[in-house]
C-alpha cells in the first residue's frame, strides 16, 4: 500500500473515505534488453474496511528500461526481484514436490 497524498472519498449518502492507495496490478514486461514495459493499476483502499474503491482506479505505464535507469528506487526494485528468483522458484519446486502424483 502507498499512502495517498489526498485520500480517495466516495460521494455517497454516507462518505467513505479511502486513505492508502491499493496496488492492485503490477507487470513487467521486457520482450527485449533495450525494450519494456512496468505497468502498475492503483485504486484508493481503506485498510479499516478493506473496502476498495474500483470505480476510481488508475494505471501507469513507464518504460522499463528507462525508469531503472534514471529512478534509483525503481533499479533497486528491479534487483531485488532478480534476487529473489531463485528462492521464488525453489519455493515453488517445494510445493510442488508436496503434491501427489497425478493418477
Amino acid at each position: 500500500m502507498i499512502l495517498a497524498p489526498t485520500p480517495f472519498v466516495r460521494p455517497a449518502t454516507q462518505a467513505q473515505s479511502f486513505p492508502v492507495i491499493w496496488v492492485s496490478a503490477m507487470s513487467v514486461a521486457a520482450p527485449a534488453v533495450n525494450e519494456g514495459t512496468l505497468y502498475f493499476e492503483f485504486s484508493p483502499f481503506n485498510p479499516d474496511t478493506g473496502e476498495i474503491a474500483a470505480e476510481a482506479k488508475a494505471t501507469l505505464a513507464v518504460q522499463l528500461w528507462e525508469c531503472v535507469n534514471e529512478v534509483p528506487e525503481a533499479a533497486a526494485a528491479m534487483q531485488a526481484v532478480f534476487a529473489a528468483i531463485p528462492a521464488i522458484k525453489a519455493w515453488q519446486e517445494a510445493k510442488e514436490a508436496q503434491q501427489p502424483p497425478p493418477i
